[in-house]
């Protein structure tokens, strides 16, 4: 009907790379990297009413490619967590979100907070072959973002995401 719609989410993320991109043989570590190397599956629902949009999902990692070969032991600083052969554990995602249209219908305005957490601690394996959790990894994230959009015509539009974190897990 007009004041309520539900739908439902299902999707994959591929990575594009196995995340171990290396400087002079040096891999980097994973905040350097342009994946997390895993395969992920995504399943959720949405809530449409009225102005109101609330989504929930669970992002699952079913295939890790990951090849990452981080060791802090190796690299010149503590900034990073080791990150070699990194296993992650899935996320939960729940965000409200509220439009708002100009008179003119051309701009619309979407305020959300996007609720992030990880179910638990991703983990790596030691120089000795042993894996190790990192402490930290699991918690919630909690992100502002605004989302403008301008339409052109009916069936097409420009759209602009400008977000920020208000809590950040270790």
């Amino acid at each position: 009907n007009k004041t309520k719609q539900w739908s439902a989410l299902i999707g994959l993320k591929f990575p594009f790379t196995a995340s171990n991109l290396k400087i002079n043989d040096y891999s980097l570590p994973l905040d350097y990297q342009s994946s997390l190397g895993t395969i992920d599956l995504f399943l959720g629902t949405n809530l449409k009413y009225r102005k109101w949009d609330f989504n929930a999902a669970i992002q699952i990692p079913i295939v890790n490619l990951n090849k990452n070969s981080y060791f802090k032991e190796y690299s010149g600083t503590d900034d990073f967590p080791s990150t070699n052969l990194f296993e992650r554990q899935p996320d939960v995602l729940v965000r409200a979100t509220y439009s708002m249209n100009t008179a003119n219908k051309k701009f619309t305005f979407k305020p959300n907070l996007l609720f992030i957490y990880h179910l638990g601690e991703d983990s790596f394996e030691t120089v000795f072959g042993q894996r190790e959790n990192i402490k930290g990894s699991d918690g919630l994230t909690v992100n502002g973002n605004l989302i403008t959009s301008y339409a052109f015509t009916k069936q097409s539009s420009v759209e602009l995401s400008i977000a920020t974190p208000f809590v950040v897990r270790d």
